[in-house]
């Protein structure tokens, strides 16, 4: 017959077959922190970029220079 565990070592298989392998979840951890870190780059990259309106002015300034000379 059934005894008084069963049901909860059925519980606990089940439990442990909805568990995801550790190999997969490193593999994902691995995933993410790459794209964190590639994303955390552009962002920098981003931020350093000159505006159109800045470049249009250094270009205006420069042909102006270049015309004095």
């Amino acid at each position: 017959g059934r005894t008084a565990t069963e049901p909860f070592l059925t519980q606990q298989a089940g439990q442990i077959a909805l568990k995801a392998e550790k190999t997969y979840v490193d593999t994902v951890k691995q995933t993410v922190d790459g794209h964190t870190t590639s994303i955390t780059q552009q962002a920098g990259q981003i931020a350093l970029k000159a505006n159109q309106t800045e470049l249009n002015n250094l270009t205006g300034r420069v042909s102006t220079a270049e015309s004095s000379i």
